[in-house]
């Protein structure tokens, strides 16, 4: 039997070796943070629990250590409380890797490997994400911004994902203006946040972009920036003023200069337009200004020939360099009651009487209507007692214009007879009368070069030419041509035959050797068809040794009142326009001799063959020889005798 001393003994030994054995039972370990799939970079702090049965604090928690993937890291900071520590670890020192195995072995337990250990699975992560200022779509350097506006960035971590992008909105000076979180576009890179920029004093503004990702307190890349964009909600200036063309209340036909002039102190002009709408306020057309050169003026030409004749209103529609919605609209410009005329006036030229005899008076008068523009009475413009010293059939003109500029001459033949009877021009050599040009243009060519040649324009119906060009053979400057018109023959030249428009004295000087010159007839259709004249018949003459030679004169093309034709000469001279001389074609001659029926009967020719007749002259020839012999012989003798 035990005696109880041993009993207690046993006792003891056997509590102490239950308590050896409970205080080397491996601990339960618990990672609190970070969580399980938790990404982590720069320091972390590490939260454990563990239990021992045996200890309440275990003496060697001290030398607990801690792995990542079974590689052994520093502790920075160890602090412990009860069955609890804080371990301050340092990411940096650990390469960045996707799937890191978090594992912790207290210091008591060295039966155990870090795979045995209580383990989390954390993401290592020191690198910032990826985003430059080319990632940045949206503003743009040196660009004007107005109303709502899209901010856009592209970002990328390849890492581990993105945690936030910030756009930071500060003013020229640096201070702040806005902060505002992006939104991710779908599944893309793409982040973006709308803003109103009305909500923002108008001036230049930066914008930096801050990118951190999914990491405990994240890797912020805050690099990437734009700078000097604008907010400008501010519209261009123009008002009805600055409208140069059309003008309010204003008449225009043929080509129109449409001219404004817009400016705008922020930022520069987008766009300038003018849309046209008729009175009724349906749009008839859009046009696209054009700046001039550097100014602010803003034009584009347009044909109101391809518009019904009628009332329109211009309307400016201005817009600035502002990106967005638009930008800033200003279309509070407007031209009203603007009409588009391409109707001549209506002229009613008289002149009597008609005809007169010469030196009488004819008295002329010019009625001018327009029913859509109105008259332009200065435009207006006739003779109002033509000449009538020299018979013939003569010509005179009314001119006048509505306030579109729609420009119509008239023109009126009147007949001049001799106190004895009627008159007329008919051919003939020239006389002594010397007759006053009705119209006078002398024009200076500063350089005419043989591949340009020199125009002498704007001659218009008074001198049935519309223009001349003139060709050289050589470069020549300072060239002066004068055209004188006449309405009847001039006393140098001779009268031309036929019907005639206008006679022409074209004198040159300092042309040098010309190569030819083209003349660009231009006659009027209501003398053309008062005369019965088609263009067929029409012609351009030059005077040149005393009688008037027709030129090659070529029809080109028409218009509402005028045949245009197209005369070559090779000089300067005297010329006429007027009637082609009509060659009479002279009858074929006719055979009154009576037809002589055929007949099988043999004709007997009774007159002499001109063979008989040759022998009969002979033979008449020798008896006159015979008799001259011998009359010589007989004088001779009777000399002798006497």
């Amino acid at each position: 039997m035990v005696s109880d001393k041993s009993q207690i003994v046993l006792g003891c030994l056997l509590a102490f070796v239950v308590i050896l054995s409970l205080n080397f039972t491996a601990a339960a370990i618990e990672i609190v943070s970070p969580a399980n799939y938790t990404n982590a970079s720069g320091r972390i702090m590490i939260n454990f629990t563990y239990t021992n049965v045996t200890d309440i604090r275990d003496p060697l928690i001290a030398n607990t250590t801690f792995y990542f993937n079974n590689v052994a890291v520093p502790v920075n900071n160890f602090t412990c409380l009860v069955n609890s520590c804080n371990v301050t670890l340092n990411t940096s020192d650990i390469a960045d890797i996707v799937g890191r195995n978090l594992s912790v072995i207290l210091g008591n337990e060295s039966t155990l490997k870090p795979a045995d250990a209580n383990a989390s699975f954390i993401l290592i992560d020191n690198t910032k994400p990826v985003v430059f200022s080319g990632n940045i779509s949206n503003p743009v350097t040196e660009t004007n911004y107005s109303r709502n506006m899209t901010i856009n960035v592209t970002v990328v971590d390849t890492t581990a994902g993105i945690r936030a992008v910030i756009f930071n909105i500060t003013n020229s000076s640096g201070h702040q203006n806005g902060t505002f979180a992006g939104v991710r576009e779908g599944t893309t890179n793409q982040y973006s946040f709308s803003i109103n920029t009305s909500h923002f004093t108008e001036g230049l503004y930066n914008v930096t972009i801050k990118a951190n990702d999914t990491s405990l307190g994240g890797n912020l890349n805050d690099s990437a920036s734009v700078i000097r964009f604008r907010f400008d909600n501010t519209k261009p200036v123009v008002f009805p003023q600055n409208i140069t063309a059309p003008l309010f209340v204003g008449n225009h036909s043929q080509n129109l200069k449409l001219n404004v002039t817009v400016f705008d102190a922020l930022s520069s002009i987008r766009g300038v337009m003018f849309n046209i709408t008729n009175s009724t306020g349906v749009q008839n057309s859009t046009y696209i200004a054009t700046r001039e050169g550097a100014t602010d003026r803003y034009s584009v030409i347009i044909n109101t020939s391809h518009f019904p004749t009628g009332l329109y209103n211009v309307t400016i529609f201005a817009n600035d360099t502002t990106e967005g919605v638009g930008g800033n609209l200003n279309n509070s410009a407007i031209s009203y009651e603007v009409r588009f005329d391409n109707v001549q006036p209506v002229l009613t030229l008289t002149c009597t009487p008609n005809p007169l005899v010469q030196q009488a008076t004819l008295t002329c008068s010019c009625g001018v209507t327009d029913a859509l523009s109105g008259v332009n009475g200065s435009r207006t413009s006739f003779t109002t007692n033509p000449s009538t010293s020299n018979t013939g059939v003569y010509s005179t003109e009314c001119t006048s214009a509505d306030l579109a500029g729609n420009a119509k001459t008239e023109l009126l033949s009147y007949t001049v007879t001799s106190s004895g009877g009627s008159g007329g021009s008919s051919g003939g050599g020239s006389s002594s009368t010397t007759t006053t040009a009705s119209a006078t243009k002398t024009t200076t060519l500063a350089k005419i070069a043989p591949e340009t040649p020199g125009i002498v324009k704007n001659l218009g119906e008074k001198f049935g030419m519309k223009e001349i060009s003139i060709s050289v053979n050589s470069a020549t400057t300072n060239v002066k041509v004068t055209v004188n018109a006449y309405d009847s023959r001039p006393g140098s030249v001779s009268t031309k035959d036929g019907k005639v428009l206008k006679y022409l004295e074209i004198t040159q000087q300092n042309i040098g050797s010309m190569k030819n010159a083209v003349l660009m007839l231009q006659i009027p259709k209501i003398w053309a068809n008062s005369k019965g004249l088609t263009t067929s018949d029409i012609a351009a003459f030059k005077f040149k040794n005393g009688a008037w030679v027709e030129l090659p004169t070529v029809f080109k093309s028409e218009d509402i009142g005028s045949y245009y034709f197209e005369a070559t000469s090779d000089s300067f001279s005297f010329f006429v326009i007027g009637e082609k001389v009509k060659v009479v074609e002279q009858p074929e001659a006719v055979n009154n001799s009576p037809e002589v029926e055929e007949t099988n009967e043999e004709v007997v020719d009774l007159a002499p063959t001109e063979e008989k007749s040759s022998v009969s002259f002979a033979t008449i020839a020798w008896i006159l020889l015979l008799v001259i012999v011998m009359a010589v012989i007989v004088v001779i003798v009777y000399k002798k005798r006497h």
